[in-house]
């Protein structure tokens, strides 16, 4: 979208008074435009490290965004592209905290880029992958997000790599204040529903972060970006209860890091508490 269709959107929505979020395309605009004009919260990476790129991101004469395996492939270097500044990385980062911009990573989603066979084969698909999502699932370009088509191990290599620093600079965002979310863009890409939002805290934690702070990104965070935090993510009384906030109590903190073992009991026993 381009900066002033993304200024006339943000004006209308603050008038309206309605949160923001962005989904940032490859585009005129990045997250240094979007954090200037005012969104609430920013989804995936989209937008933050092309805002730190001297010039654009080196895409083959053959790339065309409308094919997916291109377009997932080459997301898969966004992070590591050698004309990538860390100091504008740092700035840009530094305006999103300073304009309370919210940041939801979603890395579960597209922890399947950085090993396929892993993702492809979960244990709990047997009994809770539901059969038009698992045909959703499977590699072909008719359906989004179902790009796995000759996905290789070079293009793994590149999304490891890339999400070394695309967690490095959430690391930064979250030490220096910035409020980090949680959520997984379930339905795509090997996520499903709850199993999704477990692996997102696992990835969180796999980013540097203690696990007490993980579970802040879940609940308090998350009720502060929609400026629900007198009701929602805290064990208080007036409280609306939450299955986090059922978890996080039945169960000591630290379980946060055995959530890969455990995923099931923590999910089940504390929502069956309300």
């Amino acid at each position: 979208m381009d900066r002033d269709l993304v200024k006339a959107f943000m004006d209308e929505a603050k008038k309206q008074g309605l949160r923001t979020m962005a989904h940032i395309t490859i585009h005129e605009t990045t997250a240094k435009d979007w954090a200037e004009l005012g969104v609430s919260s920013i989804e995936h990476w989209y937008g933050i490290a092309d805002a730190a790129l001297d010039g654009m991101q080196n895409f083959p004469p053959d790339h065309n965004t409308s094919n997916e395996i291109h377009r997932f492939g080459r997301a898969g270097e966004i992070w590591i592209q050698s004309n990538l500044n860390r100091k504008k990385l740092s700035d840009v980062l530094d305006l999103m905290i300073k304009n309370n911009v919210s940041w939801d990573p979603t890395m579960s989603v597209y922890s399947s880029c950085r090993d396929i066979i892993r993702a492809q084969n979960l244990p709990w698909f047997k009994d809770y992958l539901h059969p038009v999502l698992e045909a959703h699932f499977r590699p072909t370009l008719r359906e989004h997000a179902a790009f796995f088509v000759g996905w290789t191990s070079t293009q793994e290599a590149h999304w490891n790599q890339d999400f070394n620093v695309w967690m490095e600079a959430l690391k930064e965002f979250g030490v220096k204040g910035g409020n980090i979310v949680t959520g997984d863009d379930a339905g795509n890409m090997y996520n499903i529903w709850g199993f999704g939002m477990d692996r997102e805290l696992e990835l969180h934690e796999e980013a540097g972060f203690q696990p007490l702070e993980v579970i802040k990104h879940a609940t308090v965070n998350g009720a502060k970006l929609i400026g629900m935090e007198d009701k929602l993510g805290r064990v208080r009384q007036g409280f609306m209860p939450t299955c986090w906030s059922s978890t996080a109590t039945s169960r000591e903190p630290s379980a946060a890091e055995s959530l890969r073992n455990r995923r099931h009991a923590l999910r089940w026993e504390g929502c069956k508490q309300l």
